[in-house]
């Protein structure tokens, strides 16, 4: 990691990436000094076993190997969220994407037991997302799509806003599965319903939604 002297400011800006490897953490501040992300820079934790920190970022890749673990308190991503390599991502608080999350192949997310919100789309490409006991909430007021080349299991998967919501690949969810007032949801691929339907929006059938 980089140590900064007292007072000492960090800022990754727009279109600028700031890359860690190895086991190294994100740059400490001390004192009146401040971390900074712009919405267009780019942070890759591309080591092995590493701490996430909260942090505003801007897109953000999780890649290399080894437990990637972001840190108690709420963090946000104002760009994509990716995870690529053999890495195994352990989410330690509740986090915002405001644009895509991308799983790749050969990679794990843990949602644990927090609240998880994606303003963008869900694509994933062969990760494995397990689900815990968290909630993923997809609440833009554009459209946005779960989909990619392999299927993904939510526990409690929840649509709220206005935008057109789509579930394009092989989707389940263990819990519940809410369509708040505003929100419309049109199965394009495969929804496995294990838990209930609590509907107060529209849902809109033109692939397969079987319910347990």
């Amino acid at each position: 990691a980089i140590a900064l002297a007292n007072n000492l400011s960090f800022s990754v800006s727009d279109n600028a990436t700031f890359q860690m490897s190895g086991t190294s953490a994100m740059t400490a501040v001390t004192g009146i000094g401040t971390k900074t992300f712009g919405a267009s820079s780019t942070t890759t934790y591309a080591g092995a076993n590493q701490t996430v920190s909260s942090e505003t970022y801007g897109n953000l890749i999780l890649s290399g190997s080894g437990t990637k673990t972001t840190a108690a308190g709420a963090m946000s991503v104002q760009g994509t969220l990716t995870v690529s390599g053999t890495t195994s991502v352990t989410a330690g608080a509740g986090m915002t994407v405001d644009g895509d999350v991308i799983l790749n192949a050969g990679t794990t997310f843990n949602g644990s037991s927090y609240t998880h919100t994606v303003l963008g789309n869900w694509t994933n490409n062969g990760g494995s997302f397990i689900p815990g006991t968290s909630t993923v909430v997809f609440g833009s007021s554009s459209s946005q799509t779960i989909g990619g080349s392999a299927g993904t299991t939510f526990n409690t998967l929840q649509f709220s806003a206005s935008g057109l919501k789509t579930i394009g690949s092989v989707t389940t969810v263990n819990a519940d599965m809410l369509i708040n007032t505003g929100a419309t949801v049109v199965v394009s691929g495969t929804l496995q319903m294990v838990g209930d339907l609590l509907n107060d929006g529209v849902l809109v059938n033109d692939g397969i939604i079987t319910a347990q």
